[in-house]
């Protein structure tokens, strides 16, 4: 048996702990130092600290341990990998030397001008006059030289926001001595792009898009990251061949002709927009939370890929499989973060969700028998559906079943997500553009209740509407345009009584923590689905009984089903495929209630 430590105490360690523990080669998987959550997955590695580089690997040789993955960046840039080489253990992460890509953007921006990537212009400076010298114009990008958890990156929209950031970094230090690098903006769309390498080729992994401000819409600080989806509409496997022939591959050449080849995975935050390809940044580790989404839906053997990447090589011939399923995850973060995290706040609901639902933990720690917050991450909610809008709604919904005092979670992840990608060009010098792959088969009317509800989730929406099946939405789009038009927010659910109880109820106990006000539901033949909701429930709900093939006397019977709901379960009910009127009754509910 194979022994495996993964190395951090992350949401994205426990990704990897996960999808190791998945590989048919049954190995023990170990992690170093872990966490609550992990260690239900993973037993500790408790013979040394990875801090101690060198006293880790003569445990792990010591050991018999077949592989050590490192998953933070700082293990990494203080030389565990070249520790652990020495020591003759395989390590999948490449050494100090190769990881100074991530560890100095002003490294990386010479790596990529040899290599030839195109990525965006920059200057790299030492104070704050010449910072504000090199920005020609507005928004300006600023970056800590070093590491920075993921928070050294400010968007300056003005003079006056750049000398603060500067300031921050160059005079009061807040990320230790260092340069900052400053870029020009670019627009366009983010794109995440992870390759497993093995030092002579790199090997993609499915795209996905991260979401790195605090706030809904992209506004506030930098943080860690607070979600992530994949695939990315738009980018197919061609676009995704290309663009590692672009970016990655050429990195790979050029680390390999320094005499640094390197092994482990290459994160490329790209940039992809009317102006073609660019890069924004590398790093040398797996994504968080990226992974946490993209690791769910590979369906190849992760200990395979990742002890074939080790050896010089080893990934030649290397095909991945993958589930075709969308991937969201949700970052729940801790109060005050990301500048001052509140932390030993009681984590509760995480019994509460839904099977089928991933939860990692990222900054989590156990307390007697409550597990309480630790970190400014503090958990990761991950689910699959046939649609990256089944795959949100799973996801948000289990995602409220968990609280604690302070939780923050935006409202807004992969909620743009299908058309997103339509200002790209026709082409993109040296990388080939290839259409998006068609759709599934739908009828015309589905397609085109799918294009009109694409904009229906919001921040924060005063009106649930839940139906029980996809084939309902045509008979439960006149709720949906009645609300659009009076400017009225909401959001579309579709979960089933019969198959998704768990999911039902989860949605019905936090939609009023959510700020919902009233939930439509619609149903047709025998219709529990508005009951199943309104024993969930203090909220109004209204049915909405439908015809369906199933149904019978025209929909007598959902009539019957509603109307007759048991005592105590109080269900309103409007006409057999009346949906508006369903919306014009929450509407005089709402104005009643204000």
């Amino acid at each position: 048996m194979t022994r495996v430590i993964v190395v951090g105490a992350g949401g994205r360690e426990h990704a990897l702990v996960r999808a190791l523990a998945r590989s048919p080669q049954r190995p023990q998987v170990l992690s170093a130092p872990g966490n609550p959550g992990i260690a239900d997955d993973a037993a500790v590695f408790a013979e040394a600290s990875p801090d101690d580089v060198d006293g880790f690997a003569a445990a792990a040789a010591a050991a018999g341990v077949g592989l050590v993955v490192i998953g933070p960046e700082a293990p990494l840039v203080a030389g565990l990998a070249d520790a652990l080489a020495r020591a003759g253990v395989p390590c999948f992460g490449p050494s100090a030397a190769a990881a100074r890509l991530e560890a100095s953007k002003a490294f990386a921006k010479d790596v990529m001008a040899a290599a030839g990537v195109p990525t965006a212009a920059h200057a790299t400076v030492d104070t704050v006059a010449d910072g504000l010298a090199a920005i020609s114009s507005y928004p300006a990008v600023l970056k800590f030289d070093g590491l920075a958890a993921g928070k050294g990156v400010v968007i300056a929209g003005s003079a006056d926001e750049a000398r603060a950031a500067l300031t921050e970094m160059l005079e009061q230090r807040r990320f230790g001595p260092g340069p900052v690098v400053v870029e020009e903006f670019l627009d366009g769309e983010e794109v995440s792009l992870l390759a497993l390498c093995d030092g002579e080729r790199a090997v993609p992994l499915q795209p996905a898009r991260d979401f790195k401000r605090i706030g809904e819409g992209d506004t506030g600080p930098n943080t860690g990251g607070m979600g992530a989806f994949s695939p990315v509409p738009g980018i197919d496997p061609a676009l995704v061949e290309g663009m590692v022939a672009t970016v990655h591959q050429p990195v790979v050449d050029e680390l390999r002709r320094r005499g640094t080849p390197f092994h482990g995975v290459l994160y490329a935050g790209l940039m992809v927009g009317p102006a073609g390809v660019r890069t924004l940044e590398f790093n040398v580790r797996f994504g968080d939370p990226e992974t946490q989404a993209v690791l769910p839906r590979l369906r190849s053997d992760l200990l395979d890929l990742l002890a074939r990447a080790a050896r010089p090589g080893g990934l030649a011939g290397a095909e991945l499989e993958w589930d075709e399923r969308s991937a969201v995850t949700l970052v729940l973060a801790a109060g005050g973060y990301p500048d001052a995290p509140r932390t030993g706040e009681e984590i509760l609901g995480l019994d509460a969700v839904a099977p089928g639902i991933e939860v990692t933990h990222a900054g989590t720690r156990r307390a007697g028998g409550r597990i309480l917050t630790a970190g400014g991450r503090v958990l990761n909610v991950t689910a699959l559906g046939d649609t990256l809008r089944s795959a949100r709604a799973a996801a948000y919904a289990a995602a409220d079943a968990i609280t604690f005092e302070g939780r923050q979670l935006r409202r807004d992840i992969a909620a743009a997500a299908g058309g997103s990608m339509s200002d790209l060009p026709e082409a993109i010098p040296g990388v080939d553009m290839v259409p998006e792959s068609a759709p599934a088969p739908a009828t015309v009317a589905e397609e085109q209740v799918e294009a009109a509800l694409d904009e229906l989730d919001s921040d924060a929406p005063l009106v649930g509407i839940v139906m029980g099946s996809a084939s309902e939405k045509p008979a439960m789009e006149e709720a949906a345009t009645e609300l659009e038009e009076r400017g009225i927010l909401h959001e579309v659910r579709v979960m089933s009584a019969d198959g998704d109880t768990d999911l039902v109820a989860d949605y019905a106990r936090n939609a009023h923590m959510r700020g919902l006000r009233v939930i439509i539901v619609g149903a047709g033949a025998s219709a529990a689905l508005p009951g199943v909701v309104a024993a969930h429930t203090d909220l109004p709900v209204i049915g909405v009984p439908l015809t369906s093939p199933e149904a019978s006397a025209g929909g007598l019977d959902a009539v019957l089903s509603i109307a007759q709901a048991p005592p105590g379960l109080p269900v309103a009910c409007v006409g057999v495929d009346s949906a508006r009127n369903a919306a014009l009754l929450a509407v005089r509910i709402l104005g009643s209630a204000s």
